[in-house]
């Protein structure tokens, strides 16, 4: 019996193959019903193309049955500068972009991964306390059911009740930077009026401005003319300021109240550029008055090193997929794409019967190649807008001469 701590996306992912395989499992969340953990997740190619075999559909037709716009969930290749409207092609320093990522709603994702294991998440079972057993390991929960299993899955997420006990010195470390988000509807006339004229088919339209990042992403739509709406999440990000930044939260601080963004985010927002062009002017500059829930967010990464997750296996039988052993602030997609990655490796080693350590050497490097460069992009992505500007100049360069270069052959 393999015994699942945690139903999100990587727990859920993992009892799928499982439960496709045949091999016993149970899967538990403390939560007594599952609540939404965020609106839109880009999922890469690479990760769609493994996890269609498992659920035994199309790619179109999972594609638009995850898509967050109900349509294409079409990502953008561009940034565009918020008081200009001059478009920077994304892919000139953000590796890894593919025409067939989909820009997906987390919820129905979800829902569609784990299809007829949906049942059997046992909601309402936080976990009390674990050990080894001579058979492998024991869950204790706060109901007092106690469960046996041949290994323990923490897939409990970056605030893992699994990891904190047996690995309490790996903790996520605060990165220099800002992020606030929150959501607002249209209507679909307002939407057609107002913001289809400059987003057209894209659900995500990010924007660049002083070290700062304006995205607007569409994360839930119906287009029925009369009574739909498309739901919009829009991203606020900076790098943290020097010296005293009201914004910035550290992972050891748990008194902030992250679904109320302070006061000084709502100063920020009233400082941003009165010239804002459209659609970011309509969607920034009218937050407050709509009343958008916001979420700010801790930002942080995280990755357990190699051999204490071996020593874990082999003393306690516990093996960490998903957030529990490593987290970057999901601005790039990489840590969900990575935990869905985890969950299809482990069921893979389970399924062929071998040694545990064989996950982690298969996934490790990747991770490792993650966390040393999901910060640096962070960075990259929040330039000074002296360096956008040089950019733009060099791009605008770049295509003049390649029109040249065009006309000359021509002739």
């Amino acid at each position: 019996m393999i015994l699942i701590i945690g139903a999100g996306m990587a727990g859920v992912t993992l009892a799928r193959h499982l439960d496709s395989r045949g091999i016993p499992f149970r899967i538990f969340e403390q939560q007594t019903e599952f609540k939404n953990q965020g609106f839109g997740l880009t999922l890469r190619a690479d990760t769609t193309q493994k996890l269609l075999p498992l659920l035994g559909l199309q790619e179109d037709a999972f594609g638009k049955s995850v898509a967050v716009d109900r349509r294409t969930g079409k990502t953008n290749t561009f940034l565009v500068d918020v008081e200009t409207g001059a478009r920077f092609a994304a892919a000139s320093f953000k590796e890894g972009a593919s025409a067939r990522d989909w820009r997906t709603n987390r919820e129905r994702l979800r829902g569609v991964i784990m299809g007829g294991v949906a049942g059997r998440v046992e909601y309402g079972c936080k976990m009390a306390s674990f050990g080894s057993t001579a058979e492998g390991v024991r869950v204790v929960f706060e109901n007092g059911m106690e469960v046996d299993g041949r290994i323990l899955v923490a897939a409990d997420g970056v605030h893992s009740d699994i990891r904190s006990t047996l690995l309490p010195r790996c903790v996520p470390r605060d990165w220099d930077g800002v992020m606030l988000n929150g959501t607002c509807r249209f209507g679909v006339a307002e939407w057609e009026e107002k913001m289809a004229p400059h987003v057209g088919d894209a659900a995500v339209y990010p924007g660049f401005a002083d070290q700062t990042v304006l995205a607007i992403t569409i994360y839930d739509a119906d287009w029925d003319p009369v009574g739909g709406f498309v739901d919009v999440s829009w991203g606020y990000s900076r790098r943290r300021r020097v010296g005293h930044d009201a914004l910035f939260v550290r992972y050891a601080d748990r008194g902030f109240d992250k679904a109320s963004a302070p006061a000084a985010f709502w100063d920020e927002i009233a400082a941003l550029p009165e010239g804002l062009v459209e659609p970011f002017r309509t969607v920034f500059k009218g937050m407050k008055e709509r009343g958008d829930r916001t979420i700010h967010h801790q930002l942080v990464s995280l990755l357990v090193p190699k051999d204490e997750l071996l020593s874990k296996l082999q003393s306690d039988r516990v093996v960490f997929i998903g957030d529990a052993v490593h987290d970057w602030s999901n601005h790039a997609g990489t840590a969900a794409n990575a935990a869905i990655q985890d969950a299809l490796a482990l069921g893979e080693v389970l399924e062929r019967g071998e040694e545990l350590e064989a996950y982690y050497e298969e996934r490790y490097s990747a991770w490792l190649s993650s966390y040393e460069k999901n910060g640096e992009d962070f960075q990259v992505l929040h330039r000074p807008i002296g360096e956008w500007k040089s950019l733009l100049d060099q791009q605008k360069s770049d295509r003049e001469e390649v029109e040249v270069k065009r006309n000359v052959a021509q002739l």
